[in-house]
């Protein structure tokens, strides 16, 4: 992968090459390309979180730049909402524009989210994990158990929404004259 000043040149592992406007890394958390462009980035434990997700025409995506821990359950959310917002910024800008910058706070609360749950789901000690698990087993018969399944969500809720998206283009306004 080369940066110029009209593109990218990238030649892929199989030996097809080409010059690409932007680069859009969303390999995952072991990405190649990100390792290419920004060299080796240590990742931290329950979420990988780099300084930076772009380097000129390189932008990372999803894993690729944020991987959160699995206990956050959002990693695909952050990769879908990642890409709506890239693409929004590519429509409104011709470039990646805002996109970190938008990204970083939905970002920041589902990695927060993440580490919270880990704490909830792996309990330290054998009294945390008897309580836990006498919570889980009588919740069906508590009187407010909507109240309690409630307060526990509400984190992820927050997190879920933390990105407002702008209304989605309808696929229509895209279709030939006609059709």
């Amino acid at each position: 992968m080369r940066e110029g000043p009209d593109g990218v040149d990238v030649t892929f592992s199989g030996g097809r090459s080409g010059r690409y406007d932007l680069v859009v890394a969303a390999d995952g958390l072991h990405s190649a390309t990100r390792r290419r462009a920004f060299g080796d980035v240590p990742l931290s434990h329950l979420g990988g979180y780099i300084s930076r997700w772009s380097s000129g025409r390189v932008v990372l995506l999803g894993d690729a730049a944020h991987c959160p821990a699995p206990s956050s359950g959002q990693g695909t959310s952050l990769a879908l909402v990642g890409a709506y917002v890239l693409a929004d910024e590519i429509a409104k800008t011709g470039h990646a524009g805002a996109y970190e910058e938008r990204m970083r706070p939905y970002v920041a609360k589902n990695m927060a989210f993440g580490r919270r749950m880990v704490k909830d789901m792996v309990p330290g000690g054998r009294l945390a994990i008897a309580f836990r698990n006498y919570g889980m087993r009588t919740l069906k018969f508590h009187p407010r158990k909507e109240q309690v399944i409630e307060k526990v969500l509400a984190p992820l809720r927050e997190a879920a929404n933390a990105e407002h998206l702008v209304a989605a283009p309808r696929l229509r306004d895209f279709a030939p004259e006609g059709r």
